[in-house]
């Protein structure tokens, strides 16, 4: 499938988990084509769930060839089921849509009660510098990706409005089991993490969900109805996760590699619930990128090294090896916090917790009533590569990725009276 035709699965995801049956002919019509192997049919029908069956199905066909997206909607017309039917218009009307660069969200809003205003029209323009002129239609690209909509700003348009209360919802996804099958070992320590941070994000104002042991599946659900969820009143949210991970995937309890682009598409401005539309959405990912290890450069620092040899005890890799309307960008006002750098392990203490999560508490604990998220991400870098070494001289750097636009300062204790 092409970029545009993910992207519309995507944006009708919801109403696929909800009417989609694979049994009902689409999986033994996407066999015929060719499209799935009968390893992935028997795959796909091995749940007992049918929404597990319809998430299993969502999760191999994306990633099919340019032929997959035709027998797809082939399916799903010829099926026994109106639902069905009414599935494969909706795809269609989305990718056109997609195509188009107008990218709406489907019509519905999980969680959402009605009340309050439509969702306003979306607003794609370019600045008069660029030498385009006027406003459009344009994209930048036929699929989707970087549209703009449109937002109400703060009168302060250099820092995010944080006063809200409570400040936003806090999700701590906290995998340590894992399933025989996927042959990743426990974490431990990772309680020592979560305990630690549902108390950080709790003194901080938010409310906070703590969900333990998710699988690929019940990651993609939770994080998807977070995102989906009416914000009105919230100013921010957060997800945190702690489990095993490889380069740009994170590991479900059930085994189950999730692509972590999967999970942040999801938080686009474009698609999320429009009262989380410009908000910052927080993201702090304790997690091995890969299996080399940092074997670090010595320097001349006497206290560095004390602080260092402190710390060498029984640190484990996270891993097996392992006011105005102004047009914004659909990937802005992210913040994406990763442990570690790409292709590099991240280390984890059986008693005290992962380096990175350790250096956060510290950090914010002493840092949020003055600094602002990204200087405290500076620290918290500056903390993990320096107070920290595994047994073999092995280190670590966290690696934050900014797209948010304005200064973020929790301001923890002040509410907006």
């Amino acid at each position: 499938m092409d970029r545009a035709q993910k992207k519309a699965l995507q944006k009708c995801h919801l109403d696929l988990l909800d009417s989609l049956n694979p049994e009902d002919r689409v999986v033994d019509h996407l066999y015929s084509d060719g499209i799935l192997s009968s390893d992935e049919k028997a795959k796909i029908l091995l749940p007992a769930l049918v929404k597990e069956k319809a998430r299993e199905l969502l999760d191999v066909v994306p990633r099919k060839g340019a032929n997959a997206w035709e027998s797809f909607i082939s399916s799903l017309r010829e099926s026994d089921g109106e639902a069905h039917v009414e599935l494969a218009g909706k795809l269609e009307t989305m990718l056109a849509q997609v195509q188009a660069g107008r990218s709406p969200r489907p019509d519905r809003q999980a969680d959402n009660d009605g009340s309050g205003p439509s969702r306003p029209q979306y607003n794609v323009t370019s600045p008069d510098w660029l030498g385009v002129g006027g406003s459009g239609s344009s994209s930048s690209g036929g699929d989707g990706s970087q549209l703009s909509v449109r937002v109400n700003l703060d009168d302060n348009r250099e820092v995010y409005k944080m006063s809200s209360q409570p400040r936003g919802l806090a999700y701590v996804i906290n995998n340590k089991n894992f399933a025989p099958s996927s042959g990743m070992p426990k974490r431990n320590g990772t309680d020592v993490d979560m305990k630690a941070l549902d108390k950080l994000w709790t003194s901080m104002g938010f409310e906070v969900h703590v969900l333990k042991d998710q699988g690929g599946g019940d990651m993609r659900y939770q994080l998807g109805r977070l995102a989906k969820l009416d914000h009105s009143g919230r100013d921010c949210v957060i997800v945190s996760i702690l489990s095993h991970g490889v380069e740009g995937k994170l590991y479900g309890s059930d085994g189950d590699l999730v692509p972590v682009d999967e999970l942040l598409d999801l938080f686009h401005n474009d698609v999320v619930h429009k009262s989380l539309v410009g908000k910052p959405k927080l993201f702090f990912l304790q997690a091995c990128r890969g299996d080399y290890f940092d074997k670090g450069t010595d320097m001349a620092d006497g206290e560095v090294q004390q602080s260092i040899e402190k710390k060498m005890l029984d640190d484990n890799a996270d891993t097996t090896i392992d006011g105005k309307l102004q047009s914004i960008p659909s990937a802005s006002d992210m913040f994406i916090g990763y442990a570690t750098i790409p292709g590099f392990v991240s280390w984890r203490n059986s008693e005290r917790g992962s380096w990175y999560v350790q250096c956060i508490i510290k950090t914010f604990k002493e840092c949020a009533e003055k600094d602002h998220l990204v200087d405290m991400m500076v620290k918290v870098n500056q903390g993990v590569a320096l107070e920290f070494e595994a047994s073999g001289h092995n280190k670590q750097v966290p690696s934050p990725i900014v797209r948010l636009t304005k200064k973020l300062y929790f301001r923890p204790g002040y509410f907006q009276r």
